[in-house]
């Protein structure tokens, strides 16, 4: 294993690395803000839940369309409040389907 003769070089060669990783870290961080800004706005409503009907996420379309806030439906311990119950019995068998299968699935 060589060493390096020069310690300059080294610690030139860390700091662009970590001005690298700096630059690359704020271009996620500006992607991931623009993408839950299309999320939240999106012209559709999207809630995201898992088998047992619990809500896991919803966007601020769906939310201003129902009249909640976001804490008050993930809050709520299942769909059953907002679903009629025949629907409550159809969609539960198919999520926990697609739950056991690990597959996600949009419906």
């Amino acid at each position: 294993m060589e060493h390096n003769a020069c310690p300059e070089a080294s610690l030139a060669t860390s700091q662009e690395l970590e001005r690298l990783v700096a630059l690359r870290t704020q271009e996620l961080q500006s992607q991931l803000k623009l993408a839950l800004q299309r999320f939240e706005q999106a012209p559709c409503g999207h809630l995201t839940m898992d088998a047992d009907l619990k809500m896991i996420d919803i966007n601020q379309t769906l939310l201003n369309w129902l009249g909640y806030e976001r804490e008050e439906l993930i809050a709520a311990p299942d769909l059953g409040h907002l679903i009629d119950p025949g629907w409550c019995r159809v969609l539960q068998p198919r999520l926990q389907g697609i739950a056991q299968s690990g597959l996600n699935e949009s419906m």
